[in-house]
């Protein structure tokens, strides 16, 4: 069973092999919640969305692991909350 050391060192990692990849959207605060921007393709049903998003992973305190994806704000702004 993953303890506590390995979720940071996963996450150090994975931002890590990003980074290396030339992915410099990383931003990882002090408290280790980690901002990036990604392509997400969201499906239901027959239909699909596939846009660039906010990702937010979420480590410490009462959310500890939770993944927070919201829209892009950019020029094309075709990823849109009204869309759910």
């Amino acid at each position: 069973m993953a303890n506590e050391d390995d979720s940071y060192t996963a996450l150090f990692d994975f931002v890590g092999y990003w980074r290396k990849k030339g992915m410099d959207s990383f931003v990882v605060q002090p408290t280790g919640n980690t901002t990036f921007t990604a392509r997400v393709t969201y499906e239901w049903g027959r239909q699909s969305i596939d846009d660039v998003a906010e990702v937010y992973l979420i480590r410490n305190g009462y959310e500890d692991g939770k993944v927070v994806i919201t829209p892009y704000q950019h020029p094309r702004n075709s990823f849109s909350p009204r869309q759910f």
